[in-house]
């Protein structure tokens, strides 16, 4: 049996491997910012129109060198995009198999393009895409949804962070909080506590899997008095500890 200490050792790698290795850490010109991502897929998760502007004033931190040929490297990353968008619609309550579908249809039209793509009609496709996308996560947002119930949504989502409590949700929408509760339960199916404990493991989740934040600064962001609390209410959520999503 092949002896798992080759992958944490790079001088036991393979020289293909080796090459591989040193050729991506030489080339690698990316400019990712995580703080930048995650700040456009809550504007996105929230069908907003600012994470289109968001996405196009900092193009630089959202497109990484996946390839040699500038051809193939626009499409890759398009991919990617499409890739991310789909799971962030999902995540948004879009419908999945639609979701998967558009996706599915939007890479298959990509690869079936016969000229190549110059940088002009690259971004008019990003934008193109991320129009779609915003559209259906939208219209979810709006069917079966009043006003008032996409004011409590909105409100959350904007202040995941913080402590929010019933009283600051009834004066932001200017109604009684025995009227938000009954309202929102009765058009979700959820009361907004549930809603915002789900809202918050939500974030935790891509916090765990997309940066190496310590749990106890997670647990912060998302809104936990204390990373204990945090602990337990992920792992009474997910099936699992925080530390052992991460693990996964």
């Amino acid at each position: 049996m092949k002896n798992t200490s080759d992958i944490s050792n790079p001088k036991r790698l393979t020289p293909e491997i080796n090459d591989l290795q040193h050729e991506y850490l030489v080339s690698d010109n990316t400019h990712y910012c995580f703080e930048t991502e995650a700040e456009f897929l809550r504007l996105f998760r929230n069908g907003d129109m600012r994470s289109l502007e968001l996405f196009k004033n900092d193009r630089e931190n959202f497109v990484q060198t996946l390839a040699t040929s500038k051809n193939r490297n626009l499409r890759n990353n398009l991919i990617v995009l499409v890739s991310n968008l789909t799971r962030a619609a999902i995540e948004a309550g879009c419908n999945p198999k639609e979701m998967v579908l558009l996706m599915a249809n939007t890479v298959k039209n990509l690869e079936n393009r016969l000229t190549p793509i110059d940088q002009e009609a690259f971004l008019e496709l990003e934008t193109k895409v991320l129009l779609i996308f915003i559209r259906k996560i939208k219209q979810s947002r709006v069917e079966g949804l009043s006003k008032t119930s996409w004011m409590i949504v909105n409100y959350v989502q904007e202040h995941l962070s913080e402590n929010i409590t019933l009283d600051d949700l009834a004066l932001h929408c200017g109604r009684h909080p025995n009227y938000l509760s009954a309202l929102f339960k009765r058009e979700t199916n959820k009361n907004i506590q549930s809603y915002i404990l789900e809202e918050r493991i939500k974030k935790a989740k891509h916090l765990i899997t997309h940066s190496d934040y310590l749990f106890i600064d997670i647990a912060h962001l998302c809104g936990f008095d204390s990373q204990s609390y945090f602990t337990v209410q992920f792992k009474k959520v997910v099936g699992c500890t925080p530390k052992g999503f991460r693990n996964m």
